[in-house]
């Protein structure tokens, strides 16, 4: 896991990382506080990027492909946030083909839909197990189907890969199933009907999150366009859950956490939302508890208009009480707050930055679980005039022990 926050005013956005990582070996984590998360992604122009969730783009580090869009960029800048998106994208293309195979990823996907059904060891114990997994599928089947493809992947049609999909889901299967059940084939093409949505729908289990905040060259103000990718699929990155901010007169500032965002939203709203949220379940249930108690005492002639009356009322009392905690919210917390933001100095702003992503790791510490957050804060200021300056950094050599690398840095800027 990670921690990171943009602020942003009408003068700067403010990038703020922790350094925290974990690295897979064997059935375990190995945490690390070494990793960077926030990279310039233009030498000459005010834009930034942030990494969380994988640092991994199909077995290949996300930061060699935002080094090297850095240096196919050069000095060219682009009119909006959004066209660096789009060039970010396109330019990721040219690293498929480099990648892990598209077959890989497939069983992959297969993997973590297996686990998502059940615990697939009881189901291999279990005399009856692959076609309580078949219908395990096919629930899931039924509710992916409804969602819309993905862009650019309408053209992923099942048939003209489910050859290909129902050889992963053998394959994927071997490993859970060693001894072929009955009706293996059964089970295979259901295996590989959910993998096919779980392709070209929003579906998500490892993605790489990225941020790209600043200014296009024709933007006044800055902002932030946040989205996902993870795998590949007719030649392309899939990418999803593209959420966009910008400053404008009628929302000066903001601040946005990405990955663990829970102690930064509770300073803004006043309130962890996990907690909020356990309140408003807490009292529905307690609520449709004692409506089914009074139903249950009542005449059996007005049970059924009474159960329709008391679960209106209900619903009009939980969305009263959660109207009235968003106001107060707004009024006594998120309102003064983004007040206050938008009239911070920019060494403000990084100082409120640093101190919320201290503060989530402070939190980590005394919580008794793992310590996912840590590590060296760096943090990054981007203007529309001076562009992107760091303002804390960790390297992992020193500068002043290595001369060619900044002449090289040099004559990047001069050359």
């Amino acid at each position: 896991m990670t921690a990171e926050l943009g602020i942003f005013n009408k003068s700067c956005a403010v990038l703020a990382a922790d350094s925290a990582v974990s690295y897979r070996a064997g059935d375990g984590l190995i945490p690390r506080n070494t990793a960077t998360k926030i990279f310039a992604l233009s030498d000459f122009h005010p834009v930034g990027i942030m990494v969380f969730g994988s640092p991994n783009y199909q077995g290949i580090p996300i930061e060699l492909v935002i080094k090297g869009f850095r240096r196919a960029m050069r000095g060219r800048a682009l009119p909006r946030l959004k066209d660096y998106q789009r060039a970010f994208v396109e330019h990721l293309e040219t690293y498929v083909a480099h990648g892990e195979s598209e077959g890989k990823w497939w069983m992959q996907i297969m993997a973590h839909v297996l686990a998502l059904v059940h615990d697939t060891s009881k189901f291999a114990e279990d005399e009856d197990g692959a076609g309580r997994l078949v219908e395990a599928l096919d629930v899931l089947e039924a509710e992916w189907a409804v969602e819309a493809d993905l862009e650019g992947l309408q053209a992923f049609k099942a048939e003209d890969y489910f050859e290909g999909l129902c050889l992963a889901a053998g394959q994927a299967l071997d490993h859970f199933f060693p001894e072929v059940p009955e009706n293996a084939l059964e089970l295979q093409e259901a295996l590989a009907r959910v993998a096919y949505l779980a392709i070209c729908k929003p579906k998500f289990f490892n993605p790489t999150g990225l941020v790209i905040a600043g200014y296009g060259d024709q933007e006044l103000f800055p902002g932030c366009i946040s989205f996902y990718l993870e795998g590949q699929c007719l030649g392309k990155p899939r990418t999803s859950r593209c959420d966009v901010f910008h400053v404008t007169h009628e929302q000066p500032s903001n601040v946005i956490p990405f990955a663990q965002g829970d102690v930064s939203m509770t300073v803004l709203r006043g309130i962890d939302p996990r907690f909020l949220a356990m309140v408003v379940d807490a009292v529905t249930r307690m609520m449709e508890d004692y409506n089914a108690q009074i139903v249950a005492a009542s005449e059996e002639s007005v049970a059924p208009a009474l159960s329709e009356a008391l679960r209106e009322i209900g619903q009009e009392a939980i969305s009263k009480l959660t109207s009235e905690i968003y106001s107060y919210q707004a009024e006594q917390h998120v309102g003064p707050t983004l007040g206050a933001i938008d009239l911070l100095s920019k060494e403000d702003l990084i100082e409120v930055a640093e101190a919320l992503i201290s503060l989530t790791t402070i939190k980590k510490r005394v919580s008794q679980k793992p310590e996912d957050v840590g590590g060296p804060v760096d943090i990054a200021v981007i203007t529309k005039e001076d562009g992107f300056v760091w303002i804390k950094r960790k390297r992992y050599f020193s500068p002043e022990l290595n001369p060619e690398y900044n002449a090289r840095i040099s004559s990047t800027y001069h050359g």
